[in-house]
């Protein structure tokens, strides 16, 4: 009866450490820009949303992978877990970075940044071998990766990384 007492105060006061924890921040809702090239640790996010493992032996790059929930981001973390680069996917069109969408054109971002650092056009893209185009802004120590698809080159994906990282 006794063993009985002790673990239900264990679970009791279990319960009450996980009830009182602060679940972290929201990585969603977080400017992108401000995390390339910082430690992934020191952010403390919500670790109910966003997946993070380590990368595959058969990867090139060592390091973690990290994925939301809801598959609007990926990151790649180095071996100390500093981020290197970020990945942005269109949720029901839109992007969490900025206010950008699946409507929005090559076009609509040159007006809006301007002249590119760096260019392509029907480039096989990296993982989906269609054809691309894209477009790269550099502002030390960062550089922005549009990438468009489709006859109107609207966008696709929205590429965060480090100046030294960018191919």
């Amino acid at each position: 009866m006794k063993t009985i007492a002790v673990l239900v105060l264990q679970l009791s006061v279990a319960a009450t450490l996980f009830a009182q924890a602060p679940a972290g921040k929201d990585i969603k809702s977080t400017n992108f820009i401000d995390l390339i090239g910082k430690n992934f640790d020191a952010f403390n996010f919500d670790q109910r949303t966003y997946s993070i493992e380590v990368n595959a032996e058969w990867r090139a790059e060592r390091g973690w992978t990290v994925e939301a929930t809801d598959g609007s981001f990926e990151m790649s973390l180095d071996t100390v877990r500093t981020i290197k680069t970020i990945w942005l996917h269109p949720v029901n069109g839109k992007f969490r970075h900025g206010d950008y969408s699946t409507n929005t054109t090559r076009k609509q971002i040159r007006e809006k940044h301007g002249k590119p650092t760096t260019q392509g056009d029907n480039v096989k893209a990296f993982v989906t071998k269609d054809a691309v185009s894209w477009d790269r802004y550099d502002s030390d120590p960062i550089a922005i990766h549009f990438e468009y698809a489709g006859k109107d080159l609207k966008l696709r994906m929205i590429t965060l990384m480090t100046l030294k990282d960018a191919p």
